[in-house]
């Protein structure tokens, strides 16, 4: 019994210690696998990187990798760990993406990158998109990180500014494209593209100011022929344009006297380079008309006479005052405007009120100049007369040159050349030929023809002899000479000019005929004259 039992715990320890012997311990791989092994054997597998508790591998943004407790997983998510491998890409609009690497190639062809990028512009429209690290290169070969452009000035200056500026710009003289101005032989300009330069130029468009041959004188020349015949027709009557009115009434109360009364002055008074003719009272700033030339023609801007005159200011405005009848009264101011018309500044007149029974006076303000209710605001009698009052009144007497120094050339034929004193119509001509002569008694002359003439020459005469009948000779001297004279660029010439006749000229006309004329002055009103020599 006794060695039975002993048997028996000798069974029960080989059995137990198999039991130990072979128990299992499982091990984790990052994985997520899992193996059992002998305790025994957990050293070893452990070296190998396996773990005795379930682990798993996490990865960073910028690469790092670490194997953390299972348990651990949701902590270090919260700290940037993620359980797959993860990248960031970004968006040209400044978003960022974290997507699984995965979806890296995918994400890609939808408009993401793998690192920060940048668009780039180019002043031609294109556009790059450039790493970020390149973006301070790329802007010293003339890229931008924004749009731009490149705007104009018409003097030739470029601005190169953000597209969101152009609208800006634009209203202070900046264009998006080369421009250029150009010019009208009427006094117009006119902004266009360079591109437009060449179709514009065949056109009658130049780029720049053209030298105008225009004769403004003879512009005005049928103009000023009918105030010649009205002034000296002073006792008839005429049916009569409104802007003859004003010259008529005086010739009429002057009679004779009225051709040393009434003047014309030509002038450019709007500055838009083409001379204004006025006509007025000599000695006053009084205007009876206004004319402006409109495509070589005169117009008339502006007509006075005894019951609507107009004054010119002395800081160049036109002061006018009217009436048709005690209750009717009119104040306005006027300006000359660029192209040679005149422009109202403001206009005041009263009318009686016919819908009451006392007729009262009523008051209005336009800027229009019409005497008109209905286009005009009714305003009080304190404010009528204080915009009355404030009006500018006051001028010296324009330079008017008499029209009894246009007689000559009144009743003159036809002459090739014709010579004028020279503040008479100066200003008729924006370009002329200059000559001075070394002497004492010299006066400016001003030689315009009428027509192309050769050859022209000025000569000092002398030794006048009757060498036949009505048929002179003189001695003459060539003092100046000029290849061609052309109508619009006539000669300014201060040379000796007296009652005498010691200054002739010449000239080869259209046929090739020669002309030879003996020039001086005559009479108190210094008319001009010329009689016809030999050599």
């Amino acid at each position: 019994m006794k060695k039975l039992f002993n048997l028996l715990c000798i069974t029960l320890a080989m059995i137990t210690a198999f039991c130990i012997a072979s128990a299992a311990v499982t091990l984790y791989a990052p994985d997520g696998r899992t193996i059992d092994k002998p305790e025994s054997e957990v050293d070893l597998y452990t070296s190998l990187g396996w773990y005795e508790y379930p682990v798993t591998k996490m990865y960073s943004l910028d690469g790092r990798t670490i194997i953390c407790a299972t348990a651990n997983v949701e902590a270090n998510k919260k700290v940037g760990w993620f359980t797959e491998p993860m990248a960031v890409m970004y968006s040209l609009d400044g978003r960022t993406l974290i997507c699984k690497k995965a979806n890296v190639e995918a994400n890609k062809k939808v408009g993401w990158y793998t690192e920060p990028m940048a668009v780039m512009y180019s002043l031609d429209g294109r556009t790059l998109v450039c790493k970020k690290t390149n973006v301070e290169a790329n802007k010293k070969v003339g890229w931008y990180t924004e749009p731009m452009t490149i705007m104009y000035s018409l003097d030739g200056r470029t601005l190169i500014c953000k597209k969101a500026n152009v609208e800006a710009n634009k209203k202070v003289g900046w264009y998006t494209e080369p421009m250029t101005i150009m010019y009208s032989l009427d006094g117009r300009t006119l902004v266009c593209p360079k591109a437009n330069v060449e179709a514009n130029k065949k056109v009658g468009w130049y780029t720049e100011p053209p030298i105008i041959d225009i004769d403004y004188l003879y512009g005005y020349g049928d103009t000023l022929d009918r105030y010649m015949e009205i002034i000296l027709a002073y006792d008839e009557y005429f049916e009569e344009e409104v802007w003859e009115w004003g010259v008529m009434e005086h010739a009429h109360a002057s009679g004779y006297m009225a051709q040393f009364e009434i003047g014309y002055i030509i002038k450019d008074f709007s500055g838009d380079g083409i001379p204004e003719l006025l006509i007025g009272s000599s000695g006053s700033n009084e205007i009876y008309a206004a004319f402006t030339l409109v495509n070589g023609k005169p117009e008339c801007t502006l007509a006075g006479w005894s019951r609507s005159r107009y004054h010119l200011n002395s800081d160049g405005t036109i002061y006018h005052e009217g009436s048709s009848g005690a209750a009717y009264n009119c104040y306005g101011l006027y300006e000359f405007a660029y192209n040679g018309t005149i422009k109202c500044k403001s206009f005041i007149f009263t009318e009686p009120d016919e819908d009451s029974y006392t007729w009262e006076t009523n008051y209005y303000y336009n800027t229009t100049g019409n005497w008109d209710v209905y286009e005009s605001k009714q305003i009080s009698s304190d404010y009528f007369w204080s915009v009355q009052k404030n009006m500018p009144q006051s001028g010296g007497a324009i330079d008017y040159i008499l029209f009894t120094r246009y007689l000559d050339h009144y009743y003159l034929d036809f002459y090739e050349v014709e010579f004028w004193y020279a503040d008479d119509i100066i200003n008729a001509f924006p370009t002329c030929y200059r000559f001075v002569a070394q002497d004492d008694y010299a006066e400016e002359i001003l030689f315009v023809a009428n027509e192309v003439v050769t050859d022209f020459t000025i000569y000092r005469i002398s030794n006048e002899r009757i060498t036949g009948y009505a048929e002179t000779t003189f001695d003459t001297t060539p003092i100046y000479k000029l290849g061609t004279l052309t109508p619009g660029k006539p000669l300014l010439a201060k040379i000796p000019f007296m009652d005498t006749p010691i200054i002739g000229i010449s000239y080869i006309d259209a046929n090739g005929q020669i002309h030879y004329w003996a020039l001086g002055e005559s009479g108190m009103c210094r008319a001009m004259e010329r009689i016809p020599f030999t050599k």
